[in-house]
């Protein structure tokens, strides 16, 4: 995977909020924060309301739906996805759509995701409860001894943690290994990290594999201003290679399917 720098300077979001910190353990046994990725709980760039009814509604007949998760990072995003679909459509869709299977490029950062070790802002404890209707000590335990500024760390539960296994993969090598068939792909926020070549390579391989009933999903940083609306957009490149976007204002994202 070739890595392209992004200038960030100017953006329209406030990324304070989303600079989460990942942990480690150093050689004494203490918890230490030293890692960032752009991600938190219930990220508001995915409409946990419009689209996941969506997703439901679209895989409603079907008893079993082959979920992907690329760019995971540390998984609180999603964490954030089986969250919200036991708390709001029951244990059965829940067990559907799960075990997710999420990959990141970052060794580090799925290092994190296996040990469970989660820093949380105090927005996001409210998110939590917000979405899954005040369920937070259902899924999370908090570690009272260890907090990081305005942070603290939390760690999920089995009930949440056995619904997730974190691997290190590049997709692209790995979008071979995705079953084509009634499967959702998140590859959310890493596009603007690949070269031109590579996003453009990417989108045609995945229009290629992906078969009957599947679903692309990205997010809006994917959409950077650096080539939004231009040739270079993973947006227009998805769509050339042949991948149908839908109304991403009805459902507060950006889905593709074929």
């Amino acid at each position: 995977m070739q890595i392209q720098k992004i200038d960030n300077y100017n953006r329209n979001v406030n990324f304070k909020a989303w600079i989460r910190r990942v942990d480690k353990i150093n050689i004494c046994g203490q918890k230490i924060l030293s890692h960032c990725n752009t991600t938190c709980f219930f990220r508001p760039d995915f409409g946990w309301e419009k689209a996941t009814k969506f997703i439901i509604e679209k895989y409603k007949d079907l008893p079993k739906v082959n979920v992907y998760n690329y760019g995971c990072s540390n998984g609180s995003e999603i964490y954030s996805f089986l969250m919200y679909l036991e708390s709001n459509y029951g244990e059965n869709i829940l067990n559907k759509f799960s075990p997710i299977i999420a990959k990141d490029f970052d060794n580090f950062a799925i290092e994190v995701a296996k040990k469970g070790i989660l820093s949380a802002n105090t927005e996001e404890l409210n998110n939590i409860n917000k979405y899954t209707h005040n369920k937070f000590l259902n899924y999370f335990d908090i570690d009272k001894e260890f907090s990081f500024k305005n942070d603290v760390i939390i760690k999920p539960k089995k009930n949440l943690s056995d619904k997730v296994f974190f691997e290190t993969a590049d997709i692209l090598k790995d979008y071979k290994n995705i079953k084509p068939n009634n499967s959702i792909v998140f590859a959310r926020n890493f596009w603007i990290y690949l070269s031109d070549e590579d996003r453009k390579e990417l989108a045609k391989n995945l229009y290629n594999h992906l078969g009957e009933n599947s679903l692309l999903i990205l997010g809006s940083h994917d959409n950077h201003q650096n080539y939004q609306n231009t040739f270079r957009s993973p947006l227009n490149m998805l769509k050339i290679a042949g991948f149908e976007q839908l109304d991403p204002l009805k459902l507060d994202t950006y889905i593709f399917t074929k």
